[in-house]
């Protein structure tokens, strides 16, 4: 007849519980990345902090300002052509991103006539 056979036992095995190379390699290998993307990013605020912030022109500043408020008139004009009725998701989507770029262009304007800059 048929033998029992016995049941591998993994317990036995010589590398359990030991962790597998390909796991330590990974880890490796992120470690190296995180390492390199850390000394990217010293690099890049070490260059942030190499460059200060020029004060603008008072003709630069009107230049500037000049910009803005054009380009506020174009976003604004169709803004207002935009229709009253959002209906779908996308439209809903370019209105709201209209909003927030009026709003934020207002607020640039409000500092450059204030001198903040």
């Amino acid at each position: 007849g048929k033998q029992p056979v016995e049941e591998f036992q993994w317990t036995t095995k010589p590398d359990y519980g030991k962790t597998p190379v390909y796991l330590k390699q990974r880890k490796a290998q992120l470690n190296a990345e995180r390492e390199a993307f850390e000394t990217y990013v010293r690099m890049q605020q070490t260059e942030a902090e190499m460059q200060e912030a020029s004060v603008l022109s008072d003709a630069e500043r009107k230049q500037l300002l000049s910009h803005l408020k054009a380009k506020w008139g174009k976003t604004n004009a169709a803004f207002q052509k935009f229709s009253l009725s959002v209906d779908s998701q996308p439209k809903k989507l370019r209105k709201e991103a209209m909003e927030r770029d009026l709003a934020e262009m207002e607020r640039d304007i409000k500092a450059l006539e204030r001198g903040e800059l």
